[in-house]
């Protein structure tokens, strides 16, 4: 048995009972978080190859994880390009054949993390993993949360002075597209310093006071503060272009 279910949809009423973790609780961070989801399941499941377009905090509640994680430099290595879904590798990561896919034996920086009840892991945004359950039963609640929106304002240009983001977006390889949107991400973050946490949200804070799940389809009950670009990303602008920058 296997469930994975939004706690943020509108008319969903279990997300008041999830309190925010402390670690989100930064008011940069809380505006950028966008949905909240509950996974449950009988044991032993094992998940798909890919990674997640956000950050993901997972709170492991029930039962006992294994996740195995490899950075976003390795996706030339795990044939994302021949799948027909942006973020997923066709390789079976449970029974690798490398006659098909000789390349996934070169996987390097591989790392795992074991969690039992009342630990947490963050997935960051771009990372490769895979999730496997132990048996017995299993649940686990994820934070999703954006706080980089906005951040190709500070893409950087190419050696020749070109538009590089003009020619990231014009890649035809999701692969190679990869490898240099999060080179770049890093470059960028590690240059404008950790995220100043200006204040932050009540400790009572839950799950349904999010910025706007994937499902909402209006701004009504959505709690937009920097729009076009997140709070953390404003933050790097105007450390970049000074105290009045305006997008």
């Amino acid at each position: 048995m296997y469930v994975v279910s939004p706690l943020t949809d509108p008319g969903v009423t279990l997300g008041r009972h999830m309190v925010m973790p402390e670690v989100l609780r930064c008011a940069e961070i809380h505006e950028s978080v966008h949905d909240t989801r509950l996974w449950m399941s009988s044991g032993d499941t094992s998940s798909s190859l890919h990674f997640d377009t956000h950050e993901n905090l997972m709170m492991q509640v029930v039962g006992t994880k294994s996740v195995y994680f490899w950075p976003p430099a390795a996706s030339h290595l795990n044939y994302m390009d021949y799948h027909n879904r942006f973020g997923l590798s066709p390789v079976n990561p449970d029974r690798v054949d490398l006659e098909r896919f000789p390349l996934f034996a070169h996987m390097r920086g591989g790392q795992v993390a074991t969690l039992h009840a009342g630990d947490a892991l963050l997935f960051p945004d771009g990372w490769w993993h895979q999730v496997r359950t132990h048996p017995g039963k299993n649940v686990a609640v994820t934070w999703e949360f954006e706080p980089f929106e906005g951040l190709e304002q500070l893409w950087p240009p190419s050696e020749d002075g070109q538009d590089s983001f003009r020619g990231y977006l014009d890649d035809p390889k999701w692969s190679s597209q990869v490898r240099v949107k999060y080179a770049n991400k890093r470059l960028v973050t590690v240059r404008h310093g950790a995220i100043a946490c200006n204040e932050t949200v009540p400790a009572d804070t839950t799950a349904d006071t999010f910025k706007c799940g994937e499902n909402h389809r209006t701004a009504e009950g959505c709690n937009f503060k920097c729009i076009p670009q997140t709070c953390v990303t404003q933050q790097m602008l105007e450390r970049e272009y000074g105290t009045f920058y305006r997008g």
